[in-house]
């Protein structure tokens, strides 16, 4: 009797752990890894959903909830990006009707000569149009593409262009702010593993705050490096402004944060670039510069191959 007993327990004790430590246990453990990587911003982590009692039903929950919540990041990413471009729409605007003025100009001027007779000054104010309706389709085609929804998908992506792409369009900013743009775009630090749209998203957020910054100081510049830095592509931005304070160094990527006047900023822009670059697999932090002024770093993951090449 005891023996049967004793074996009744044993197989009882089997069954549990069998049923539980295996089975309810690990399903949790899995459940728990999910919640984790998606806490950590991981938004495409595989949620497993198993079983038809409360623990697959907090599965289906949690996945649900990490749908919604990549829908409402991609949304979120879409309208910085937009009101970023709403911000700069005066200085773009002008950026666009200076060449048509000096197009209807040298129409007129062309009209004119044509009917002197003099060829060769309405042949060079051709080639003027022509320059200058090359200038404006460069500044739509960069509006467009930065206006419209990106994809997900990462690819070799040149900074050097998408450094250019996004100077165009804050060439009026630029020039109007006074500022001093130099760059240092290192052959061996080039092509980056991203997506062209969002990463451009980035680099527009970060110039347009250090333009605010150089806007009241004395010596107004703006350094855009890169270099490869523990295997990283590192690409710099730097500017010669007040700084930024210890406290606000810890804030400045949190949603919301800003210190900007009121109306003139959201406190999105660098917490939707600290998250695109995250989605990227980089990283993104920002330091004081001695004797004054801020560094934003962007470490990104480089493309096969593109080192050096």
């Amino acid at each position: 009797m005891l023996a049967t007993v004793g074996a009744s327990l044993v197989f009882t004790g089997l069954i549990v752990w069998l049923y539980v430590g295996r089975n309810m246990v690990g399903r949790i453990t899995r459940l728990d890894a999910s919640m984790r990587a998606i806490a950590d911003g991981d938004l495409d982590a595989e949620v497993p959903v198993e079983g038809a009692d409360e623990i697959g039903d907090m599965a289906g929950a949690l996945r649900t909830f990490r749908d919604k919540l990549a829908t409402t990041q991609a949304e979120l990413v879409q309208a910085g990006k937009l009101a970023a471009l709403g911000q700069l729409s005066a200085g773009i605007a002008h950026e666009i009707n200076q060449p048509l003025a000096a197009i209807r100009h040298y129409a007129r001027n062309g009209g004119k000569f044509l009917e002197q007779g003099r060829t060769h000054e309405v042949r060079g104010n051709l080639t003027k149009i022509s320059e200058l309706t090359e200038r404006v389709r460069q500044i739509v085609s960069r509006l467009r593409a930065m206006a419209r929804k990106p994809g997900k998908g990462l690819n070799e992506v040149d900074l050097g262009k998408v450094v250019g792409n996004v100077l165009v369009l804050l060439e009026g900013a630029v020039r109007d702010c006074g500022a001093e743009i130099k760059l240092d775009i290192d052959t061996r630090a080039r092509l980056v593993l991203a997506g062209q749209v969002r990463l451009e998203q980035v680099v527009l957020n970060v110039l347009n705050n250090a333009l605010d910054a150089v806007r009241e100081a004395t010596q107004k510049t703006i350094v855009i490096a890169s270099a490869m830095r523990e295997g990283m592509v590192e690409l710099s931005i730097a500017d010669s402004g007040s700084g930024i304070s210890p406290g606000a160094r810890e804030q400045v990527f949190d949603p919301f944060f800003t210190t900007k006047e009121v109306g003139k900023g959201l406190g999105l822009g660098l917490s939707i670039s600290y998250n695109i670059v995250k989605d990227f697999g980089g990283a993104m932090t920002v330091d004081s510069i001695p004797g004054g002024g801020a560094m934003f770093r962007i470490r990104l993951k480089p493309a096969t191959g593109g080192a050096g090449r």
